[in-house]
């Protein structure tokens, strides 16, 4: 796929994302990518749940004020057993375009070896977890700082990719919030 097909494949008609971010790449396997998905959806909502105390469809009999609390409680029990299993710091942060389908980015080491890879995300900065999607290769282009990349996330269950139109929701809601701040301010 060339890079311009690449680039309309992820974001022609989709709310995108810039934003500096640590991230990484690391090998795939097979195995994980059903749990990893799993995963993603269960922190991506927690995430929501935390930043905005919005109502998850299926618990709206639940107090917001409880979720929430239940919400930083099941983030803080992962974060502690994240914090013995990763004792490494997140890597460089990067300037990156993405949106429900994919990431673009400048990779300093260029083309990853194979053409699917996991793509770890660092979120947020007081969230030392990574978000993890499997990626599939679609395109790549030399440019003077490296190599950039076109990275199709392969989700095959379909809440993930609901949970990450919401962050991007929020992520641009936020974008645009700060951007009338500095306007006005």
């Amino acid at each position: 796929m060339s890079p311009d097909d690449a680039e309309r494949t992820l974001f022609g008609d989709t709310l995108t994302a810039v934003e500096s971010m640590p991230l990484r790449l690391t090998a795939w396997c097979d195995e994980r990518s059903a749990n990893l998905q799993a995963r993603a959806e269960w922190m991506l909502r927690l995430l929501g749940q935390i930043e905005s105390g919005a109502a998850d469809h299926d618990e709206e009999h639940a107090d917001p004020t409880l979720r929430r609390i239940e919400a930083k409680l099941d983030l803080t029990l992962d974060l502690l057993a994240s914090v013995l299993a990763a004792s490494q710091a997140p890597p460089a942060a990067v300037d990156l375009r993405w949106s429900h389908l994919g990431v673009s980015y400048v990779a300093s080491s260029g083309r990853p070896p194979e053409d699917r890879a996991i793509l770890h995300l660092y979120l947020r900065p007081w969230l030392p977890t990574p978000l993890e999607l499997p990626v599939q290769w679609l395109a790549s282009r030399g440019e003077a700082a490296g190599e950039r990349l076109w990275l199709a996330f392969q989700l095959d269950q379909p809440g993930v990719q609901r949970a990450l139109d919401k962050l991007l929701f929020r992520q641009h809601r936020r974008q645009i919030a700060q951007t009338r701040r500095d306007t006005h301010g």
